[in-house]
């Protein structure tokens, strides 16, 4: 996922990062976004540190053990062709393509609505990572107004606080709210954690 270029565009913003591999099933979707998004949001695909790779992620993904610091997961909903990016297979794959210290973030629904699958993800999470978490955040277009996503690492997700952001860098994401996103309500913190 990813085609549409918003979320490459956020990662291009930190000037850290030295390339990001985007791995878009459709070049219709990049197309089309190219197309339409651009002209109010910039076209981050011309940055020289941008590659396209029209591709399956699970077959990039194996190819590539050990060499991704960050992978973001920019999907749609666990229903037909993207269901398997939800799967224990992606999820070996993911880990399996991490560095050393490196962590991965993935769409994972709503707590309000789908509790069941997020606990089997964080569950696959946890057997092949350290310190899985589940985090969310307000997104008015997502249905309830919100969307979840599943830390994978074998770093705890509090080791982001201590790099301090780039002045600038964003309008949104501060210390307090990265923390208050791994807050989570009582009936779904006991459901995932069992505590």
């Amino acid at each position: 996922g990813g085609g549409d270029g918003g979320s490459l565009q956020q990662v291009l913003r930190y000037p850290s990062v030295e390339e990001a591999v985007v791995c878009e099933l459709d070049q219709r979707v990049v197309d089309l976004s190219r197309q339409y998004f651009t002209a109010g949001f910039g076209d981050p695909w011309t940055d020289p540190r941008a590659t396209l790779l029209v591709r399956d992620a699970f077959g990039f993904l194996a190819e590539n053990p050990g060499q991704f610091d960050v992978i973001i997961s920019d999907t749609t909903d666990p229903i037909g062709m993207a269901e398997r990016l939800f799967s224990d297979e992606f999820y070996q794959l993911l880990v399996r393509a991490l560095a050393p210290n490196g962590a991965a973030a993935t769409q994972c629904e709503q707590p309000f609505f789908d509790t069941a699958l997020i606990k089997e993800i964080y569950c696959v999470a946890k057997s092949l990572t350290a310190h899985p978490a589940y985090y969310y955040t307000q997104v008015p277009t997502y249905p309830g107004g919100g969307i979840g996503f599943m830390y994978v690492s074998n770093t705890p997700w509090e080791a982001g606080l201590a790099t301090p952001l780039p002045p600038g860098i964003n309008n949104y994401i501060n210390p307090d709210v990265h923390r208050a996103a791994f807050a989570l309500p009582e009936f779904f913190r006991r459901a995932l954690y069992g505590e």
